[in-house]
């Protein structure tokens, strides 16, 4: 009788103890470390992808399709018959085994053909950048990272691809950066939809006495009229009725997230003996010294630092060329303009719908 009580007692304990490894504990036990690890793996492939491009190496993507997680629960129950025949032993003893385990299907599809096409070499659309100044970011990190040209005004044309030779210009587009940012501080940069023209963005200049000097030196820099403080903006141009260019808009060239991937690339900091080997590209100015990719608009906002051995303070880190190539736990900025890219990546890579062979892994 005791051995009965004894084996019903042992089993409530174990089935008690189960309860949170099935049903909702599942959930529990699975949703946020498969949500950690899809994150991670995916902030790591688009690190190195960056550091990739550094070295003039082809970037290659995979979409997660799918996680599949199957949790199976397995028991057993048992009398050891072994026979004791000392004074007040068991004759009989209970044996119980319970245990689960968790096997996840990984499915992955990698961006290649249209797909590779609409997320990576199609320029973002410049509603979507818009729209995402409006939720915060700073229009100085997005007009940084993601514009090409405002105007004529080149936002350092020569980093859209594989590292140049000869460093870009960007120091009037900055300045324009610096004026933009300091109307939207003061709340007197004001973007929204046209109510007259479907589809058509207008940006607002709201003067007040104290920043007069400040639009007007903006709208001399952007080859506005003077008088211009409601500015039709898109990304091919507005022309009048009459089929000529419209003086008073802003004509503005975004870039494709490959372009942006390319210009957060070059300031990927590289081993010593790797510029010595020839691995990288050198960018010079026309004097010939060496060029600073961190002050270019982009540059000051994201660096990526290389270390022999795994650095401690890593928020993120890969393993290439027998490096290891990190951004900085405490380099907010960097981590922000990471954010940026990863965000407009997803929405971008969101947009298709892959066609590819799909890559299934079951995990152990």
């Amino acid at each position: 009788m005791r051995t009965h009580y004894l084996t019903l007692f042992l089993s409530l304990i174990l089935l008690t103890g189960c309860q949170s490894s099935f049903g909702p504990g599942a959930i529990d036990n699975t949703h946020i470390p498969y949500n950690q690890a899809i994150a991670d793996t995916l902030n790591q492939q688009m690190l190195l992808n960056l550091v990739r491009l550094k070295y003039h190496d082809e970037a290659y993507y995979l979409k997660v399709g799918s996680v599949t997680a199957s949790l199976k629960f397995t028991g057993s129950a048992g009398i050891n018959t072994n026979i004791d025949l000392g004074p007040g032993r068991n004759a009989i003893s209970p044996n119980l085994g319970f245990g689960y385990t968790d096997s996840p299907t990984i499915s992955y599809q990698p961006l290649t053909g249209e797909d590779l096409f609409k997320s990576v070499l199609t320029n973002v659309p410049l509603g979507k950048l818009f729209v995402l100044s409006s939720t915060g970011w700073s229009v100085n990190q997005i007009f940084s990272l993601c514009v090409d040209e405002i105007n004529g005004v080149g936002n350092a044309l020569r980093a859209s691809g594989l590292t140049p030779k000869l460093a870009p210009t960007y120091q009037k587009y900055e300045r324009i950066l610096v004026l933009l940012k300091t109307l939207q501080d003061e709340g007197n940069l004001k973007i929204g939809l046209s109510s007259k023209k479907e589809g058509a963005w207008l940006i607002k200049f709201v003067e007040t006495s104290q920043n007069r000097t400040i639009i007007e030196k903006l709208v001399t820099l952007l080859g506005l009229p003077q008088s211009s403080r409601l500015v039709n903006i898109n990304n091919i141009g507005y022309l009048d009725l009459d089929g000529q260019e419209n003086n008073d808009s802003l004509t503005i060239y975004t870039r494709s997230i490959s372009s942006m991937l390319f210009y957060l690339s070059h300031n990927v900091q590289v081993p010593k003996e790797h510029i010595e080997d020839g691995l990288v590209t050198v960018t010079k100015t026309a004097e010939g010294q060496l060029f600073d990719w961190n002050q270019t608009p982009a540059g000051k906002l994201f660096r990526v630092k290389s270390s022999s051995s795994y650095p401690d303070n890593a928020f993120l880190a890969v393993s290439y060329h027998d490096y290891w190539y990190y951004i900085e736990e405490n380099d907010l900025q960097s981590k922000s303009t990471f954010m940026l890219l990863m965000q407009l990546f997803d929405h971008q890579s969101g947009r298709s719908k892959s066609t590819n062979p799909v890559l299934t892994i079951p995990v152990r």
